[in-house]
């Protein structure tokens, strides 16, 4: 072997060893545990209430907002914010919250922590006029908001045979993939 191959060997081995290092620190992230929120609004309707006597009817509008957090710590200081104040609002389940109006006129409702896949909902009932949510987060960041939709909850021996077929298929594809590389490396006459 020459200077130039013993070379480009040392060369493509630190590359590789880089990738792989860096593949590892990926993975070790993402496991990593952290805080995750994620928000939607599954509920959201308006009333046109009349009135005896009033021309006009009531507008009244109910909503709700729900906050999950999916990671695997504790969210601190999580702030749900509106562009202005809701009329009347609760949250669910019952808890402690503080609530300011930020310098830019936005509505802060702030709660102390959210735990590992723990669920808020906030009940909005609007009259005068309807919130707009501004976001929602906390000391990690932002919030995500997500799709919603609501599905059918198959039985439970449904679902298990179901995951099942899921990791048998998954086995199946890395066999192959493995035969795969094997026949190419053979066809190759690197094995």
């Amino acid at each position: 072997m020459s200077g130039t191959e013993l070379l480009s060997d040392k060369v493509i081995g630190w590359i590789i060893s880089g990738l792989i290092s860096l593949v590892f620190w990926l993975i070790q992230r993402w496991l990593e545990p952290g805080s995750k929120l994620a928000y939607w609004v599954p509920h959201d309707f308006r009333f046109d209430m009349p009135i005896q006597g009033q021309p006009a009817p009531l507008a009244i509008q109910t909503s709700t907002l729900t906050v999950q957090n999916l990671g695997r710590k504790s969210a601190e200081a999580v702030e749900i914010v509106h562009g202005t104040k809701p009329d009347h609002f609760q949250l669910h389940p019952r808890r402690d919250y503080e609530e300011h109006q930020a310098p830019d006129g936005t509505h802060v409702i702030t709660v102390e922590s959210l735990g590992p896949k723990e669920v808020l909902q906030v009940q909005v009932l609007s009259h005068v006029r309807s919130p707009v949510l501004v976001g929602v987060r906390s000391k990690d960041g932002p919030g995500k908001s997500i799709r919603f939709q609501v599905f059918r909850v198959y039985p439970r021996a449904v679902t298990l045979f179901l995951q099942l077929c899921m990791v048998v298929g998954a086995f199946f594809i890395l066999y192959w993939i493995v035969r795969a590389v094997l026949f190419i490396s053979r066809a190759n006459g690197m094995l």
